[in-house]
């Protein structure tokens, strides 16, 4: 089946916390580091939405006071959910990608400069440990498995940022990750 584009299309980016959902018609798109793209797409409906993760949860770890509605990734589940109830479906009809979660400083930092044996474990325990992007990979599939969405695509890890596109009208994500 080809499915054709829109006539118009409604291009909206998304900046770090930012949340966006739409019909058909829209094309979602961001540029990710350690952040991770959230996307929920309804294969019937051709609708759906991104959010750009920062953080796993507010209510867990951070005290941090913010207008940002897709910040959080329980937030962003939250209005997921709202916008899918809003447009009569069922959260768990859709299909989940992710994308992101990128470990931007662990490479370089320890490559690029003389540290000792004793240092070099030290940051590599660490590494697991603050390593947000691959935090907030594991609290959003927690989040998916909870809400009985399955998770068809995933692109996380690694050392380098990526621009990833979600088009609503056949619900195909695109990613650039330079090399």
């Amino acid at each position: 089946m080809i499915i054709d584009s829109p006539i118009v299309v409604k291009d909206v980016y998304l900046n770090p916390g930012e949340f966006s959902f739409g019909l058909s018609h829209y094309r979602i798109r961001t540029l990710l580091g350690s952040c991770v793209a959230l996307i929920l797409w309804h294969p019937e409906k051709k609708l759906g939405g991104m959010s750009h993760v920062i953080l796993p949860s507010q209510k867990v770890e951070y005290s941090v006071d913010t207008k940002l509605p897709g910040k959080f990734a329980d937030e962003s589940m939250e209005l997921f959910k709202k916008n899918a109830k809003l447009h009569r479906t069922d959260i768990r009809d859709y299909v989940a990608k992710i994308f992101g979660g990128a470990h931007l400083m662990s490479k370089s930092d320890s490559d690029s400069v003389y540290v000792s044996e004793e240092e070099r474990n030290i940051l590599e325990k660490s590494k697991s440990r603050f390593n947000i992007g691959e935090r907030n990979s594991i609290f959003i599939k927690e989040l998916l498995d909870k809400e009985g969405i399955k998770l068809v695509s995933e692109h996380i890890g690694g050392y380098r940022h990526r621009k990833v596109f979600l088009t609503n009208w056949d619900g195909e994500v695109w990613m650039e990750n330079p090399k």
